[in-house]
């Protein structure tokens, strides 16, 4: 099996987003230096009241 994961976490305050957070720039550095074929990508949340919110996303890719 060639696909690869890449696993990316993230830890914010209520109601932030992923676009306003370091998060975005890590993913766009990580998919400038890597070539290859994403394949499948999913995003999940987990929010608790008072707490930060949990966001994790994952690219499923082939690499060349």
């Amino acid at each position: 099996m060639r696909e690869k994961v890449r696993v990316f976490t993230h830890a914010s305050g209520e109601g932030s987003t992923v676009s306003d957070s370091a998060l975005q720039d890590m993913i766009n550095e990580w998919l400038s230096d890597n070539e290859g074929e994403i394949v499948r990508v999913t995003q999940s949340e987990s929010a608790r009241p008072g707490k930060a919110q949990h966001v994790t996303i994952c690219i499923w890719y082939v690499p060349s």
